[in-house]
């Protein structure tokens, strides 16, 4: 009987001190919920931001891990500030963010007591927000999760009042940069302008003319003309590019990305003006680098788009 007590007493000792532990994290937490939600009360059908109408909003800024981004909302659309640099930003992801932010919705109010900022993480906030409307700023801190798991605490300073909301805002924001919030349509042109089409990829270079509403091979006018169907569905993603990501708006040294020396192009002939968009390395399994031969900034863009390039003759229709 000794040898099993002995054998077992060093499992049962473990067992205990894990228990200890347990009793104790669970005190704490109890303890920390006590604390914080004390002077709370449940707050029944209250936005965060009243009746607010998405269209209200004139501008944003947002706070967060260092860094400050700012929503302009101009004649033209949304544009994105960042570090004084000014770009159009994509109407869709804008749309997503104003409807988390006039989604927000109140669980429950601070009516009692003084407050303690770090007891509800204002005094190294989440994230910070600024919401401008013709009749009304609103400035807000997002601090801490509550401990019961119900919601997010908010500061909202505009009206000296400390909040437990949802987390529409939180997740409207949440893993987002910039890039995310840009614009990335980055050509836009007309497919009934375009007249001439030029593509190279490797060695192989090949040139496509309209005439009439036909498209032949350069190299083949007689030849007779080309499938309609094939010469869309090659030059549409092109036509009204958008890239995946933003990658880099001023590179140092292209030669980063392989665009030093293309390995694939497509030139765009319409009306009075040309544009190419080059290849460059492949940025991983599923995408490559381009740019614009006019421009400086790099993007990214889907295999496929390389992918429908004719790479010999044997691939043109």
């Amino acid at each position: 009987m000794n040898r099993y007590l002995k054998k077992f007493s060093g499992t049962v000792v473990t067992v205990l001190v894990f228990m200890i532990l347990l009793a104790a994290i669970f005190v704490y937490r109890l303890n920390k919920e006590e604390k914080t939600e004390e002077g709370f009360v449940e707050v029944k059908n209250e936005r965060v931001f009243g009746d607010i109408d998405t269209n209200e909003i004139q501008s944003m800024m947002f706070w967060a891990n260092g860094s400050e981004v700012g929503f302009e909302k101009k004649e033209d659309g949304w544009h994105i500030l960042k570090e004084d640099v000014t770009n159009s930003a994509d109407s869709f992801s804008v749309g997503g963010l104003l409807a988390g932010i006039t989604s927000a919705r109140v669980i429950k109010a601070f009516t009692s007591g003084d407050i303690n900022p770090s007891d509800f993480g204002f005094d190294k906030p989440s994230y910070e927000l600024l919401v401008i409307t013709p009749q009304k700023e609103y400035y807000m801190q997002i601090g801490d999760e509550s401990p019961v798991g119900t919601g997010r605490y908010l500061n909202d300073v505009s009206f000296e009042r400390v909040l437990i909301t949802d987390d529409s805002i939180v997740d409207a924001i949440r893993g987002k940069t910039v890039s995310d919030f840009r614009d990335r349509t980055v050509l836009d042109i007309d497919y009934e302008e375009v007249y001439r089409i030029g593509v190279r990829v490797a060695d192989f270079v090949v040139y496509f003319d309209r005439e009439d509403e036909a498209w032949f091979v350069e190299a083949e006018p007689d030849g007779g003309g080309l499938e309609e169907r094939f010469v869309e569905n090659m030059i549409s993603p092109f036509t009204g590019l958008k890239v995946s990501e933003h990658i880099d708006e001023a590179p140092d040294d292209p030669g980063r990305y392989g665009l030093d020396s293309p390995v694939a192009e497509i030139e765009i002939y319409y009306g009075d003006r040309v544009v190419a968009v080059l290849f460059g390395d492949r940025k991983d399994e599923d995408s490559f680098y381009v740019k614009l031969d006019n421009g400086t900034a790099v993007y990214s863009v889907p295999k496929n788009l390389f992918k429908i390039l004719p790479k010999s003759m044997e691939d043109i229709k």
